[in-house]
């Protein structure tokens, strides 16, 4: 998700906030963006963002969370992770 300054006179800064949900990483990731801009020496711009997922919980074995509707009889650990 992409927050931005929509207009930025000629001289000034602008502001460009981009966030992640954590729902859409995991482990290491590096996700771009590309910045449009009406500037003849810098009509492009590419954003990179790079990072690492810290999970709040730990699941052993990993795979064994069942979301669907379908009941699943397997048996997982969960615990909590220090910061």
């Amino acid at each position: 998700m992409a927050k931005f300054d929509k207009v930025i006179p000629p001289g000034r800064e602008g502001k460009i906030e981009l966030a992640i949900g954590g729902d859409k990483v995991h482990g290491e990731f590096t996700k771009s963006a590309t910045v449009e801009s009406n500037d003849p020496d810098h009509p492009h711009m590419t954003l990179t963002l790079t990072g690492k997922e810290i999970p709040y919980v730990d699941i052993e074995p990993q795979g064994t969370v069942n979301t669907g509707d379908t009941p699943s009889s397997r048996t997982a650990a969960l615990r909590e992770l220090d910061d």
